[in-house]
Parts: structure tokens; sequence; C-alpha cells
């Protein structure tokens, strides 16, 4: 990672697996930081399926968990001071430090996270996956917009609907048909490399 990212991996004992959407409460979790510490950034950021935050549209943050045992360990990525030479050439990623002046220290940023993090997976503990859904959906940055998701086996290509009570990402196709998919990535229209046929349907 380029100087001024944020790395950091989190371990959590006592988690037997990763729940679908467990990356987007993740996701939520550092939202809750950034707003807290920056209030100046409320209402501009947003969850990006499967496991990006972005900031004005662009990738401000990412995740990836491993499952090892009864632990999960979260993978945090999160620009703050970072300058990029040629954003455009690496998904076009945005640092905290181009909308604010003052920006927190790793360590102050690293406690929050902490914090928030384990809150959050209490939370989850305790009611589940639910218990995030409305607020999952209303940080998605793909709700209501034509995307193209790549699976292993095909791209679905329609209008993002949301994640379901299961976490899974929905998308409405053309013929008017719901599917809902677990794993993927998200594509942009300029890149077809697999034929759109038969999704997994809900």
């Amino acid at each position: 990672s380029p100087p001024g990212c944020l790395t950091a991996s989190f371990v959590l004992d006592g988690i037997t697996g990763i729940p679908v959407g467990f990356t987007l409460v993740v996701g939520l979790a550092i939202i809750e930081v950034i707003e807290e510490l920056l209030p100046e950034l409320r209402h501009q950021l947003q969850l990006k399926w499967v496991n990006d935050v972005w900031l004005r549209g662009r990738k401000v943050a990412g995740i990836l968990c491993e499952r090892t045992g009864d632990r999960i360990i979260v993978g945090i990525g999160l620009n703050h001071r970072v300058t990029f030479v040629d954003p455009t050439s690496i998904g076009s990623p945005i640092s905290l430090h181009e909308w604010v002046t003052q920006v927190p220290d790793e360590l102050t940023l690293l406690v929050h996270i902490r914090q928030t993090l384990l809150k959050f997976v209490d939370r989850l503990s305790c009611k589940g996956l639910s218990e995030f859904v409305t607020e999952l959906n209303e940080r998605d940055g793909l709700m209501g917009h034509e995307i193209e998701v790549e699976t292993e086996q095909c791209l679905i290509s329609g209008e993002g609907m949301g994640l379901d009570e299961l976490g899974r990402l929905q998308v409405k196709t053309r013929d008017g048909r719901m599917w809902a998919i677990v794993n993927g990535r998200v594509m942009g229209w300029e890149r077809r490399s697999k034929p759109i046929i038969n999704p997994i349907e809900k």
C-alpha cells in the first residue's frame, strides 16, 4: 500500500463462519468511525458491494475477511493521507485528506475502528444480519443504478436493488426477474468477458 494508507488486521475470536454481507457490516463500522471523527463528511460515504467504502463515488477503504478456525481476520485498508499520482489507473481511489483539512492520526483511527467493529460484531452476534439490512441499503451506492456483476458462471446485468435479508446483492434484470448474488464482482459496462447466461436464481 502507498504511504498514507492505513492497513490493519483485526482478529475476532469465537466466530465460526463469515456471514454473507459481513464485509459490508465492517464497511458500516468504518463509515461510522469516519463520520464520528470527521462530521463534515456525513452523508457522503456509501458502500459498494461487496467490500468497499466509497467517498463521493470513489474508493476510500477496502475490506478483506478470512476465516481460520473459530477466528475471523478482518483486513482493512483506509486511505487517509495518500497522494495518488494517477488515481484513474487503479480504480479511482480517494483519500480523506482531499476533502478535510484535519485528518485523525493512525492511532486514533485504529482505536475507533477497533471499538466500533467490536460493537457491530456484538450486534451481529445477538440479532444476526437482519439487524443491519436497513442501514446497509441506506448506504448502498449501487441501489437504483444499472450494474453488471461477474460471477464464476456468467455476467448478470440489471438494476441494483440492494441487499436482501441474507446479505445477497439483488439485481433486477430487464425481463423483470430478481436475482440474488452471493459472490461476484461488480464490473463496468464496457467489460464483457463472459456471456450473460443462466444466473443463479433467487
